[in-house]
């Protein structure tokens, strides 16, 4: 499986979804792809193969098919691309109930490519996100939108407002976004679809799966079904600071990288080099975790089938976590100077 990483890296311009969701008809991609596995959430399946899911903006959870969790129109592309990647992440994703399987079994040993492997998979869920996708492709969405050039700050506004945060832009907001827009527009050659597939997939094969490798991994297990998940899968954290008004957490700055596997066990990866050790931990850290999960998520949290009420009692902030803007002077720069920042809340703010 060692090679499976390598081969992605070199020959495929995008990545894949997960079995029996993602296909391809001609040249034309599904209307609905999975960008959440859903051999990754059987975890938290019934027989039925339903699982409990509460929305930003609902009061209440609710039972849910699997084939229905983790979707998003169009987002990934079809044609011989998707092919290639569907045959060759379907490899990795078969394996993914195994390696689960020995990740919450303490005692077992990972060989170095199923480690490769658990990484691999877990850099994957760190891209494959609709907001990962916002990310690199804003300045196309903006020069779609826009009706004239040179772009206007008045239509910046408009995507942010109404395609991005559904809530008002601040003028700093707009400023920032229009600084990074407007010259990338004017000189045009802007990022397709598949640009942006590249570029996620690349970011996540030499990237994020070397480094999730070479850290520390701790394997949290309780005594109590208790853990929930949700469509931000792997979860960057660190605590709360007055830096996360503008300015994200990543691989460089999270003091945790979290990967829920199971509703009783999670898979912590640390900003150092160890083995992997299993830890018991007491139900009221998985609570702790549950409400973190909360706050981190897109658009839902995903529990077990028979967790609908612990589900619903969770707070759930309306506004998500999407992509945000800033510009400021730079410390100990002259006074002119100024850097923009594009992030993605490490929380709901």
């Amino acid at each position: 499986m060692r090679a499976l990483g390598l081969g992605l890296g070199l020959s495929s311009p995008g990545m894949g979804c997960g079995r029996g969701v993602w296909q391809v008809t001609g040249q034309q991609a599904v209307k609905r792809p999975h960008y959440l596995p859903a051999v990754y959430l059987r975890a938290w399946a019934d027989r039925d193969g339903q699982v409990a899911v509460r929305r930003r903006g609902s009061a209440r959870a609710y039972p849910a098919a699997l084939v229905n969790v983790g979707v998003k129109r169009y987002l990934y592309e079809g044609g011989r691309d998707g092919q290639i990647r569907d045959a060759l992440f379907q490899k990795l994703e078969d394996e993914w109930p195994t390696l689960r399987a020995k990740l919450l079994s303490p005692g077992s040993l990972l060989s170095r490519d199923e480690r490769h492997q658990i990484a691999i998979f877990a850099a994957l869920q760190i891209v494959r996100t609709p907001a990962s996708f916002e990310r690199v492709e804003f300045v196309s969405k903006i020069a779609k939108l826009a009706p004239g050039r040179p772009v206007t700050r008045d239509a910046v506004r408009r995507y942010l407002e109404d395609d991005l945060l559904g809530a008002a832009a601040t003028e700093n907001e707009v400023e920032a976004a229009w600084s990074l827009a407007a010259p990338m527009i004017q000189v045009g050659g802007l990022p397709s679809r598949s640009d942006a597939i590249r570029i996620l997939l690349t970011n996540a094969l030499q990237n994020h799966a070397p480094r999730l490798s070479a850290m520390e991994w701790v394997v949290e297990v309780c005594r109590q079904p208790i853990l929930f998940t949700s469509d931000r899968a792997v979860m960057f954290w660190r605590r709360p600071t007055y830096r996360d008004a503008f300015e994200g957490v990543g691989l460089d700055t999270c003091e945790q990288v979290r990967f829920p596997l199971s509703p009783t066990g999670m898979l912590v990866f640390r900003n150092k080099v160890g083995d992997l050790t299993w830890r018991h931990v007491e139900p009221k850290r998985f609570h702790r975790v549950n409400q973190c999960i909360a706050a981190q998520c897109f658009h839902y949290v995903v529990a077990g089938r028979r967790s609908i009420a612990p589900l619903s009692r969770l707070q759930l902030a309306e506004r998500l976590p999407y992509l945000r803007f800033a510009i400021g002077p730079v410390l100990n720069a002259p006074d002119d100077t100024e850097a923009v920042q594009q992030w993605i809340p490490v929380r709901a703010m």
